[in-house]
């Protein structure tokens, strides 16, 4: 019984050590990561900036939220999945929505995102800027 576990336990290390050699269990490299730029500006007055320039929130007052449709492309011949990611100077992860959260995309086509912005009620007024990133990943 004891040589009987030992042999086991020998051939989950070797399958083990083999997996980390050959990386079965990393992560892939994304094909591409899309980048969309974001800007907003919290005061007590709402307004709003459509320009097509970067993703423009506008001016959003503590509490509010705002919601803007985005398109992810897939210019590759096969299809691709990937998330989003929130990317600023400051941590704004949590004020950030992305709807779907993760998504897959034929080739050739596009894909609609829902982005909403949450201001939080206890921010401080003033220019906010940050990047969403989209790492997109060949689907298996």
């Amino acid at each position: 019984m004891k040589k009987l576990f030992l042999a086991v336990m020998l051939c989950i290390a070797i399958v083990l050590g083999l997996g980390l050699i050959f990386g079965v269990f990393q992560k892939p490299s994304p094909v591409t990561t899309q980048h969309l730029k974001f800007d907003f500006f919290v005061d007590a007055k709402q307004g709003f900036n459509l320009d097509t320039d970067l993703l423009h929130f506008g001016v959003l007052a503590p509490g509010n939220s705002f919601t803007r449709e985005i398109h992810i492309s897939n210019n590759f011949s096969f299809p691709i999945e990937g998330h989003s990611i929130v990317a600023s100077n400051i941590s704004m992860g949590s004020w950030f929505n992305v709807s779907p959260d993760t998504f897959e995309i034929p080739a050739y086509t596009n894909k609609s995102l829902m982005v909403t912005l949450y201001v939080p009620t206890n921010v401080s007024y003033g220019y906010y800027q940050g990047e969403l990133l989209f790492p997109l990943y060949k689907v298996k």
